[in-house]
């Protein structure tokens, strides 16, 4: 599931980028978190907190954006790749259950037309009803205490999910204890090469 890489990646990758504009009198995106993949899909991590006025069609228009800016003048549309936009919500956009929801452009019998883009919504708010690693990334991310990282540490072979608890407690350490850490990191590496 590309959803499942992805957040591993957005780990590894944070990039900060923003969405250029082509005219004056557009409105320029901003993106939270963009991953490249290797097969040339572009994927768009956002997370966010607090609902705003038009999310839905912000969120189409920012990956609207980002498909179109994939080709450049007189390039052929066979070079467009496919974009990909997760948006992690800690509010409840959707009624029902579904915390993952799945869309894409599809006819009126549902059809899909073409597979260039995608959106993901995830709602980190509600109720959990599986066990796969979509459930055991939104309790990393719905993770509030050291002790809640701890307990999902022990209950997970997931090397992403492994991975991810390590940056959030370098991530948390003070200036000081960072700096150990990570000299202590460079030092097994060294002896390691």
């Amino acid at each position: 599931m590309i959803i499942i890489h992805t957040f591993a990646l957005c780990f590894q990758n944070l990039l900060r980028r923003t969405g250029g504009k082509r005219y004056r009198y557009q409105k320029q995106g901003i993106l939270d978190v963009l991953v490249p993949l290797d097969n040339g899909t572009r994927i768009d991590i956002e997370l966010q907190v607090h609902i705003q006025k038009a999310w839905l069609k912000r969120k189409v228009f920012y990956l609207a954006q980002m498909y179109t800016e994939g080709l450049k003048i007189g390039q052929d549309y066979e070079r467009l790749q496919k974009c990909i936009s997760i948006s992690i919500l800690d509010f409840t956009l959707f009624e029902g259950e579904k915390y993952h929801w799945k869309y894409g452009l599809r006819e009126e019998q549902g059809e899909g037309i073409i597979d260039l883009l995608e959106i993901h919504v995830i709602e980190l708010n509600k109720e959990l009803t599986g066990s796969g690693a979509l459930e055991e990334w939104i309790e990393l991310f719905r993770a509030a205490t050291m002790e809640e990282l701890d307990m999902l540490k022990a209950q997970t072979v997931n090397v992403g999910i492994l991975d991810a608890i390590e940056v959030v407690r370098r991530m948390n350490l003070g200036k000081k204890l960072r700096w150990t850490y990570e000299a202590r990191l460079k030092a097994k590496r060294d002896r390691k090469a």
